[in-house]
């Protein structure tokens, strides 16, 4: 599946990995709908960032998450906004962003096995192995901007800084450095 969605043609992947084990802050983002929401803060970020940079609007849809509410999703978004966060640019996205499911939206299928790529490299599996072979697959197809670090922006690894993230997955700075030179 990665090899298949790796050759479609100017398709560019956005991740955001938090690895929450190793968060400062562990008890109060682990509330309900913390740590999802900064993930999903990050992402949009990032996604308003590859809209300037292709000078348009991104149009969002997420997948429906078993148990969220997709009014919750869609508050948390006119807060954010409210709040003027700069980091976000806003103009470069369609909003409300859209909430459905991947049986109605075949995109979401591509995007749901984008993200069990980047899972499968940093999640270990019952027998506490990783596979970052899917994500290799995938190199081609992160997004960055010319001259940024791909760990800033199609493939962010947090939380900032971390020795404990680089130690637990070595293999990720080389990874964004040769990526960095696709």
């Amino acid at each position: 599946m990665a090899a298949t969605i790796a050759s479609i043609p100017d398709l560019e992947i956005i991740s955001v990995v938090l690895c929450k084990f190793h968060l400062p802050n562990a008890r109060r983002i682990r509330e309900s709908g913390a740590l999802y929401n900064w993930s999903f803060r990050l992402l949009m970020e990032r996604l308003s960032w590859f809209g300037r940079s292709k000078g348009a609007q991104v149009g969002v849809t997420f997948s429906q998450v078993a148990g969220l509410d997709p009014r919750i999703l869609l508050r948390y978004v006119r807060l954010l906004e409210s709040q003027q966060d700069d980091w976000i640019e806003w103009r470069h996205l369609k909003l409300p962003p859209k909430v459905d499911t991947p049986a109605n939206r075949r995109m979401l299928q591509i995007a749901d096995s984008s993200s069990g790529a980047v899972f499968a490299a940093f999640e270990p599996d019952d027998y506490g192995f990783t596979e970052q072979g899917y994500l290799e697959l995938l190199r081609t197809s992160l997004w960055a901007r010319p001259h940024r670090p791909l760990s800033k922006e199609g493939l962010s690894l947090g939380p900032w800084p971390s020795d404990a993230c680089a130690e637990e997955h070595p293999w990720f700075e080389d990874f964004c450095t040769q990526a960095a030179g696709r």
